[in-house]
């Protein structure tokens, strides 16, 4: 390897850096278009205190939709409408505040998405959740009652 070999792959990796940069600022429009987009929904949940759920993540909480999760940190990544995105450790109960850029660096954007775009099919959830839970106390009833 020569130093115009290094120079030629130094050219290339600052083409695809740059490439890298273009498509996280392109995936921070499209979260924050979501978001601004979300908030009549998210709204709409609080005022019926209904809990936020994420299709992929096992967890639940009253703050907002949820946008990411590190496992190694037990950090919750939510977006409360009043206070923006929060990171919340479930451990200690701290609360930092972070940005969309954040949420894209970290790797949290499909996840983010999948949050934001679940409150559209949230309620359908519950309401089969409750479905079955009246049909198994329904079923007990006839069985012991």
């Amino acid at each position: 390897m020569t130093v115009e070999d290094l120079d030629a792959q130094f050219i290339e990796y600052e083409r695809i850096s740059n490439q890298v940069k273009e498509l996280q600022q392109q995936q921070e429009d499209v979260l924050a278009a979501l978001l601004e987009k979300s908030k009549d929904l998210i709204e709409w949940y609080h005022k019926k205190n209904l809990i936020f759920t994420h299709p992929s993540i096992q967890l639940h909480t009253s703050r907002g939709p949820i946008l990411g999760f590190n496992k190694t940190d037990y950090d919750l990544m939510v977006y409360d409408v009043k206070s923006g995105i929060l990171k919340i450790n479930l451990r200690n109960k701290e609360e930092v505040h972070t940005t969309i850029s954040h949420i894209v660096e970290e790797g949290y954007f499909p996840t983010a998405m999948d949050g934001l775009l679940y409150l559209k099919s949230m309620l359908g959830h519950y309401l089969d959740e409750v479905n079955e839970l009246n049909s198994e106390l329904e079923s007990q009833l006839s069985k012991y009652g």
